[in-house]
């Protein structure tokens, strides 16, 4: 993981994010929905969320669970003033910039909240051990992330991607530490006109942060070729697959 050109990308796609991202903002309904469906503690709870983005699932699981202290933490320091404005009035918040894997976790936690960012840690397995190090019996680790098969229209055109694990796979790394009282996976599929525009959404969402190299004329047009021959959606264009992968566990 490069964490400086993950920081670049997001950085650049803060303004931008909101507005592109359909398929995250659906993912984070879709978490709320089923932290509302579980015992979470709904006041009073210390909570982190790491890889709070823009805010988008804090605006809407804050509300409802209204902690008594929350930690937001990003990558990004840029995108602090919107990630605030989508905490709930009245609950006390903390903004804790940079990399988690590096940052000491907040003490005392009730639980740890997730969405569409566990697959940009560079050591998932043991930062789950740490989760589980600052959680008591019976605390919640919830969280979002994505499958094998997402993006995979890009994937196999660039060779680019991330170490997407199974539903099945993350529940593996979670069975140690924690009782997985949840496990789900979807599959989203979008519809562009042409192949440049999946590249422009994907620029827009900040998740090109594991390309280094530079698309130009030849590379732009083979790619474009190819995706067109491969992923056609007639009669609307190509496609493009989201596989989010939703995990519920407490600590054992």
């Amino acid at each position: 993981m490069d964490k400086s050109l993950i920081r670049s990308r997001f950085a650049r796609a803060a303004t931008t994010y909101s507005d592109e991202a359909v398929v995250q903002a659906r993912i984070a309904r879709r978490m709320t929905d089923i932290m509302l469906g579980t015992d979470f503690p709904r006041s009073g709870a210390q909570v982190l969320e790491f890889g709070c983005g823009s805010g988008g699932f804090t605006a809407l699981w804050t509300p409802a669970f209204r902690p008594a202290q929350l930690w937001l933490n990003d990558l990004c320091p840029e995108v602090r003033p919107i990630a605030l404005q989508n905490v709930a009035p009245g609950v006390p918040v903390r903004f804790l910039e940079g990399d988690i894997e590096q940052l000491p976790l907040p003490e005392a936690l009730d639980a740890v909240v997730s969405c569409s960012a566990l697959q940009w840690l560079e050591h998932p397995k043991a930062f789950l051990h740490r989760c589980a190090a600052i959680l008591r019996p019976g605390d919640y680790l919830v969280f979002s992330t994505f499958g094998p098969q997402n993006v995979h229209e890009v994937t196999q055109l660039t060779g680019a991607t991330l170490p997407y694990r199974s539903a099945s796979a993350w529940a593996a790394l979670l069975e140690t530490d924690f009782e997985v009282v949840h496990r789900s996976e979807e599959l989203h599929r979008l519809t562009f006109p042409d192949p440049v525009s999946v590249l422009h959404h994907l620029k827009a969402t900040g998740v090109t942060g594991i390309r280094k190299e530079r698309w130009n004329k030849t590379t732009l047009r083979t790619f474009a070729e190819s995706y067109r021959n491969r992923f056609a959606t007639t009669p609307d264009g190509v496609q493009l697959t989201y596989h989010p992968v939703y995990l519920v566990a407490r600590k054992r």
